[in-house]
């Protein structure tokens, strides 16, 4: 029976921006001094990787590496994090440490799967070699809507304007009752949609 594989996920390089800046943190918070400008910005970065562990996606770009074990029985690798922006490379390590390099024209990256993969050329074959046993396998890949928060989806960002919304109001879980919230009930709502559908934070 094909099944595909996925090990070991590695952030490599995180976003060099957030989906959100400061200054539109500070206008959903009607905020209009810099004191806590710091604190604000810790919040939106708090905020934007919660969602991200929710929603098993990437917001802004960024690299990650996919260590595996083993080879997949079918013709492709999926990547963890969606969306995929692209594959760097598919490396592997043989028995004596040395790094091979998967030729590129044996795969294809699969941007318009959810989440992305890395799937064989027609007539490719994944490579025969034997291999360490310790994470052999390394993908590099990009994933994320972009390099700024412009293409990241509307209910995204809602979702971390009431985050850091909440956040900042109330520095301690919000105590209705017998029941302690720490998120807005509309949150699951906005997140939802764009949960992939195999991801277990």
């Amino acid at each position: 029976m094909s099944s595909l594989i996925t090990e070991r996920s590695v952030l490599k390089t995180a976003p060099a921006a957030e989906p959100l800046t400061v200054a539109e943190l500070k206008l959903h918070l009607r905020v209009t001094g810099s004191a806590d400008n710091d604190y604000i910005t810790s919040l939106g970065t708090a905020a934007r990787r919660r969602v991200e562990e929710i929603t098993g996606r990437a917001l802004i770009n960024q690299t990650w590496y996919l260590y595996a074990d083993e080879w997949p029985s079918c013709d492709r690798f999926r990547l963890p994090k969606a969306p995929l922006s692209s594959v760097t490379s598919v490396t592997y390590y043989d028995t004596d440490g040395t790094q091979n390099t998967f030729s590129a024209s044996s795969w294809d990256p699969d941007t318009n799967a959810t989440p992305g993969e890395v799937v064989l050329t027609y007539g490719s074959v994944w490579p025969s070699t034997t291999m360490r046993p310790n994470s052999p396998i390394v993908i590099e890949y990009v994933a994320g809507y972009g390099a700024s928060g412009s293409s990241v989806p509307e209910e995204l960002k809602q979702a971390i304007y009431l985050m850091v919304g909440l956040w900042y109001a109330y520095r301690e879980p919000v105590v209705t009752g017998s029941i302690v919230s720490q998120v807005p009930d509309i949150i699951p709502d906005l997140l939802a949609p764009y949960t992939v559908e195999w991801w277990r934070p």
